[in-house]
């Protein structure tokens, strides 16, 4: 488990196909350039997505998006 939304996470991996490696619309992109180690490492354990994660599962759950996950359903 990855600790993501199945409907959210949906939309986003296909925006992420529609906009492969477009600055500012793909939300995927896993290593930016110039790579980042400290960034890479923290990410392999997931300390760096994990919160940002958690929180927009307890905001869903509460009926509430922020504006990206908003932004899928537009």
């Amino acid at each position: 488990m990855v600790m993501r939304e199945s409907t959210v996470w949906r939309w986003s991996h296909t925006r992420h196909h529609s906009d492969t490696i477009i600055i500012g619309r793909d939300p995927e992109i896993a290593v930016p350039r110039p790579p980042n180690v400290v960034a890479i490492l923290a990410s392999f354990f997931n300390l760096i997505n994990y919160p940002k994660y958690f929180r927009h599962i307890v905001l869903h759950c509460f009926g509430r998006m922020d504006a990206a996950g908003e932004d899928l359903y537009s």
